[in-house]
């Protein structure tokens, strides 16, 4: 098996970028003692001299002899935005970061031409706990961070989602941040996310203008406030149209228990909107069970931020893609527009149009093998 770059590095190079990584999280500090960072990175005196040394010529360091080792400060003209991504047990964006980084870095590089150069970096921060805000937002301005874009927030519960809360709003007295994902409005924080709505109304139509009838909603009671608003605005259409339903909470991520209470309805839908691909995975096998036609006898929507996770179900249902590409742009945009206005007017909530993909394989380049033959 080939190894990657890290993997090829020689063991001096990675402990350099290891210690390069402490100094820009500790700018003016003073590092551990060698011992102790030898023991810490498990290699020996030598090594660890030979990756100060390097730090020292590229100005991260400082060895002061008898005093100790310190990380300096970095000073830089250039305009850095920062994508905070919160990790924990209840989330795990990292594969939707690395677009919405993406979008990111492209609006940076168009700012840039006339604006001074700028730039992206991408930071996990594993919660909880939540870091103490004056030294958290202190590493970042020592890179040169002027704004932060933040993933990942809003799926605690309880004390842990007004400790959540209270973070970001103490982050956000000291520099400025934006929220992509979800809205929290009771938060007053300017926020960028994809709104599918639109594109859902149009599957919905297209549906019903086929003569079918019987439409269903999977989803749960507690999806954050940009799913919420997807199942009001199915709410309303099932109320224009004069259909009935009756909201079903979804709850449960397992196959089985999903297929169990799809089963349980009164009559099994025609029509499905699911709230994830997984769920949506669920009705599309419960239906080759029963031996229906897809997507000819039974239509299924969902949404997903990535065509990977997408594609088993293509060309048996409809996606549509969240422009999490898109949502980076935006927000780049939004804060480099609030820095440079200085406006502490009200907060901005940002929607950006998602994309439709049909159940087909037409706009699908180099198609996975779908899981449902």
């Amino acid at each position: 098996m080939a190894q990657s770059k890290t993997e090829r590095l020689p063991l001096y190079k990675k402990v350099t970028n290891q210690l390069r990584e402490q100094c820009f999280a500790s700018a003016g500090e003073m590092l551990p003692p060698l011992r102790q960072l030898s023991q810490m990175l498990d290699v020996n005196h030598a090594t660890i001299s030979r990756a100060l040394r390097d730090l020292e010529q590229e100005g991260l360091v400082e060895i002061v002899p008898r005093k100790g080792i310190f990380s300096v400060p970095q000073h830089t003209n250039n305009a850095n935005i920062e994508l905070v991504v919160f990790v924990s047990e209840h989330s795990n964006l990292l594969d939707v970061a690395l677009r919405i980084a993406g979008g990111a870095q492209s609006a940076c590089r168009k700012l840039s031409a006339t604006q001074g150069k700028m730039s992206v970096n991408r930071s996990v921060l594993a919660v909880p706990p939540f870091p103490e805000v004056d030294r958290f937002v202190g590493d970042l301005k020592s890179r040169g961070t002027v704004g932060i874009i933040c993933l990942g927030f809003g799926f605690f519960e309880g004390d842990m989602a007004a400790e959540e809360e209270e973070f970001l709003a103490q982050v956000a007295q000291k520099i400025p941040v934006v929220l992509v994902g979800s809205p929290q409005p009771e938060m007053g924080l300017d926020c960028v996310y994809g709104d599918p709505r639109a594109q859902m109304l149009e599957f919905l139509e297209d549906c019903y203008s086929k003569g079918l009838r019987r439409f269903e909603y999977m989803g749960e009671h507690d999806d954050n406030l940009s799913q919420l608003e997807r199942r009001a605005c199915f709410a309303r259409f099932m109320e224009e149209k004069g259909l009935d339903w009756e909201w079903n909470e979804f709850k449960s991520h397992e196959t089985p228990e999903l297929a169990a209470q799809l089963n349980s309805l009164p009559h099994f839908p025609e029509v499905v909107v699911a709230t994830n691909v997984r769920r949506a995975l669920t009705v599309a096998l419960e239906a080759q069970r029963r031996g229906l036609k897809l997507p000819e006898e039974l239509h299924i929507l969902c949404f997903a931020s990535l065509l990977e996770h997408a594609q088993p179900l293509l060309p048996y249902a409809s996606v549509i893609m969240m422009d999490e590409p898109e949502v980076g742009a935006r927000a780049v945009q939004l804060l480099h527009g609030k820095s440079a206005s200085e406006s502490n007017g009200e907060p901005v909530v940002e929607r950006v149009p998602a994309h439709f993909i049909s159940g087909s394989l037409h706009s699908v380049e180099d198609p996975l093998e779908p899981v449902i033959a």
